[in-house]
């Protein structure tokens, strides 16, 4: 799995849930980060995050650059504690817990080969 990918399911557990679209607006992406709302909090769409998840597990170097996104107008508001669903940083935290674990599958990926892997990633806050 990806680091994008490990990101984006720790993302997508985090966002507090109203009516799904925003969750559902997590969106990964190769090449471009996507810059669309998909489906609206009464109709909510998972396609563009489904499609760009496959994209995503299929990467490779040459395809360019990973993204993950997320454009519903109030997305900031939510990271900044406004549901009482999700704590204020949430974004940041599934960040760090993300990183954290793909780096330990690395490692783990490593090992079966012989091969040392040392992480750079702090181990996420206690609690998170």
């Amino acid at each position: 799995m990806t680091v994008v990918l490990e990101v984006h399911h720790q993302l997508v557990a985090a966002t507090p849930v109203l009516t799904g679209h925003a969750r559902s607006n997590w969106v990964p992406s190769v090449g471009t980060p996507s810059d669309a709302v998909a489906g609206s909090p009464e109709a909510v769409d998972s396609t563009a995050q489904i499609t760009g998840e496959a994209a995503v597990a299929s990467f490779r170097l040459e395809d360019g650059d990973l993204y993950e996104s997320n454009h519903v107008p109030y997305i900031e508001a939510l990271n900044d504690g406004s549901s009482p669903k999700a704590p204020a940083g949430f974004v940041e935290s599934a960040i760090d817990i993300g990183t954290f674990r793909a780096d330990q599958q690395l490692a783990a990926e490593a090992g079966a080969f012989g091969v040392t892997f040392t992480s750079s990633t702090p181990e996420p806050a206690e609690g998170v």
